[in-house]
């Protein structure tokens, strides 16, 4: 009888308590860590040049391949500082479970505090969006406030978007605090 089967099997049962360990561990469930994977992989794929979707949300402003690629590497950099983050706190946790060190647990709850606040942050300047209040319009992208003049929002940012500046049959921007139609920008 061949053993290799009953070798796999265990292995990929291996991988499921790994899984549901680091889950547990980092404070989310199996399913958000595999979605989280996948969104990993998917850029690193984009890179690649093998998947033919986009990486960020255009609201109709047309990009190139390049910017493409350029934002799912800033994409993929904003992850893999997540997922370091995220191995970092896993790996505390351990250490702060360990009956080995007991003096030093106590020191692990503000580093752990810390980097939750760090996985915050990383997450929050991740580009999710071309920014849709100054459409990348150089002369109203150096004053736009949502953006910061970067012409890119989050995903946090992408909720509080009106309408108005999504609709693709009327372009708008927002320029000296005004609501203008692109055409007369400038003028």
């Amino acid at each position: 009888m061949d053993e290799r089967p009953q070798e796999a099997v265990r292995a990929e049962e291996v991988r499921e308590i790994a899984k549901r360990k680091l889950a547990r561990d980092i404070g989310i469930t199996v399913k958000e860590l595999d979605r989280r994977a996948l969104a990993m992989k998917r850029a690193k794929e984009e890179l690649k040049g093998e998947l033919g979707q986009e990486v960020i949300v255009t609201y109709g402003i047309i990009i190139g391949r390049n910017e493409r690629l350029a934002i799912a590497s800033v994409q993929h950099a904003i992850d893999e500082a997540w997922a370091n983050i995220v191995r970092a706190k896993a790996c505390l946790r351990t250490l702060q479970r360990s009956t080995i060190l007991p003096a030093q647990k106590p020191t692990y709850e503000p580093i752990l505090e810390q980097l939750s606040i760090a996985q915050r942050l990383v997450n929050g300047v991740r580009p999710a969006a071309l920014c849709p209040y100054c459409k990348r319009i150089a002369e109203v992208q150096m004053e736009c406030v949502p953006c910061l003049g970067t012409g890119y929002i989050t995903r946090s940012a992408m909720v509080h978007v009106e309408d108005q500046f999504t609709d693709e049959t009327k372009p708008v921007v927002r320029h000296r605090g005004e609501i203008v139609e692109i055409e007369k920008v400038g003028k």
